[in-house]
């Protein structure tokens, strides 16, 4: 079985190995910092932009990033974006729709301030993303 994190033929290794931790550690942190820019810059007051529409557009964004650089980056991959971009696709809608409740639940029921919202879909998202998609979503086939 091929696992996720193979680079260079140079043998097969879990997806959840360090290597490619600190891998998606990286491209989520520029994922990350492109969402919190983006979440807080058009949630701010002024922009009219609700904060959780301001987190969608956000992680849409992010996401674009996050699957260019975990598909060839973190996981290594070339090639298989019919399987990987669906399962990504999937992946995504599933932990965006998360986030986005949490988004509505924080700042609406629980009124707390929309940058603290952003923080707490910050810290928990990525966790979240790179158990899914390093077990699902960037395996390879076969």
């Amino acid at each position: 079985m091929r696992w996720p994190g193979r680079i260079g033929g140079t043998g097969e290794r879990g997806p959840l190995s360090l290597g490619s931790a600190i891998r998606f550690g990286l491209v989520g942190a520029c994922a990350t910092l492109i969402y919190l820019l983006l979440s807080i810059g058009l949630g701010s007051d002024g922009t009219g932009i609700p904060p959780a529409a301001a987190n969608v557009v956000a992680i849409l964004t992010a996401l674009a990033v996050s699957y260019v650089g975990h598909h060839r980056f973190t996981f290594g991959l070339r090639g298989g974006h019919d399987v990987h971009l669906g399962r990504f696709a999937a992946t995504s809608a599933v932990l965006l729709t998360l986030s986005t409740l949490l988004t509505v639940v924080l700042t609406d029921l629980a009124h707390v301030d929309h940058r603290m919202a952003a923080f707490a879909v910050a810290i928990g998202y990525p966790p979240a993303s790179y158990l899914a998609n390093a077990l699902w979503s960037f395996r390879a086939r076969g």
